[in-house]
C-alpha cells in the first residue's frame, strides 16, 4: 500500500520541466492555462465565454449542449506538456482537486486546482436539473454564468525553492521506507 502512494515521490521528471512562461502567470491565469490542457470541464468554460451555454431547459437543447462538449478541437494535443503531478488519482481526482508542478530555474510552484462539482443548495432542484445548476435556477429560468466563476473553480499556488521541496520528498520517502529515493 505504501508503494502505491509513495511511488510519485521518486518521480523527479516533473521537477525537471522548465516552464518560465507559465511560472510568471498570475494564479488565475495559471489555473486557466492548466485547465485548458487537462480538463474537459474547460469546454464548459469556453461555451460560457462564447455565450453558447444552454439558455432553455428543454431535452433537445440539453442534448445539443452535451454533444458540443465532446468536440476535442479545443485541445492542443501536439504541444502537450505534462505538468500534472500524478500522486494518486483515486485520492484526489474524485474529490475535484488536482496538483501540478511548474518550475523555473531553481524555483517550483505547487499548484492545486480545485473544481467544486458539488453545488450547494440543490435540494430545491428537480433531479434532471441538478447537473445544470450553474445555468438554470430551480424553476428552469436561465442564469448568467461567468467565465471561470470562482464559485466553481479555485486555485492555491505555493512558491518554494525546488531543492527544498525535493528535500521534503526525500525525507517523506525515508520515513516511509527507511531508504533513499535515488
Amino acid at each position: 500500500m505504501k508503494s502505491m502512494f509513495v511511488a510519485p515521490l521518486t518521480d523527479r521528471d516533473v521537477f525537471k520541466t522548465q516552464s518560465p512562461a507559465l511560472f510568471h502567470l498570475s494564479d488565475k491565469e495559471l489555473m486557466i492555462a492548466l485547465a485548458k490542457q487537462y480538463y474537459s470541464d474547460w469546454k464548459v468554460e469556453e461555451r460560457i465565454r462564447l455565450g453558447f451555454q444552454p439558455t432553455l431547459y428543454t431535452t433537445d437543447k440539453i442534448e445539443e449542449y452535451e454533444e458540443s462538449l465532446y468536440d476535442d478541437s479545443y485541445f492542443d494535443f501536439e504541444n502537450f506538456v505534462d505538468y500534472f503531478w500524478d500522486i494518486e488519482p483515486h485520492e484526489y481526482g474524485d474529490k475535484g482537486w488536482f496538483p501540478f508542478i511548474i518550475n523555473n530555474k531553481d524555483e517550483t510552484k505547487l499548484v492545486i486546482i480545485y473544481l467544486n462539482r458539488d453545488a450547494k443548495n440543490l435540494t430545491d432542484y428537480p433531479e434532471g436539473l441538478k447537473a445544470y445548476e450553474r445555468f438554470f435556477n430551480a424553476d428552469k429560468s436561465p442564469k448568467q454564468p461567468t467565465y471561470f466563476d470562482e464559485h466553481y473553480w479555485s486555485v492555491k499556488v505555493i512558491k518554494i525553492k525546488t531543492a527544498d521541496i525535493l528535500s521534503v520528498l526525500d525525507e517523506a520517502y525515508r520515513y516511509l521506507f527507511g531508504g533513499d529515493t535515488d
